[in-house]
């Protein structure tokens, strides 16, 4: 049964210095880096279906070229360009469409491609 994915929630810490930040990607404007060129911070996601209460924990390293990381095989990053809130909202929302399959049990298998699942071991 077709359930289509919703994210619920999404915070960061380390956006703005020593800062919890939430994000509301309803809304066309959020949170902006002080410097675009430079960001790297952890993306909490809570992602679940339209049709459905309960969410599952992901996240993804936010990076631009700057700040990219090597690969690791335990980390799942999103490089952006350059960093602003309707960037970032862009590539969520294309992955999360990318990642929309027929149950959620399928979809599940795209999201972990793109975001570190939370019952993943490390």
């Amino acid at each position: 049964m077709f359930r289509a994915i919703d994210l619920k929630s999404a915070i960061a810490f380390g956006l703005l210095p020593g800062a919890w930040t939430e994000f509301d990607f309803d809304c066309d404007e959020g949170p902006e880096a002080t410097s675009p060129d430079d960001v790297k911070f952890t993306l909490e996601l809570e992602i679940g279906t339209k049709e459905e209460s309960w969410a599952e924990s992901f996240s993804v390293l936010v990076v631009t070229p700057n700040t990219r990381p090597g690969r690791t095989p335990h980390t799942r990053f999103l490089a952006l360009p350059r960093y602003s809130h309707a960037v970032l909202k862009g590539h969520l929302v294309k992955a999360l469409a990318a990642s929309q399959r027929d149950s959620w049990e399928e979809s599940l298998l795209e999201l972990r491609k793109r975001f570190f699942w939370e019952w993943e071991s490390t």
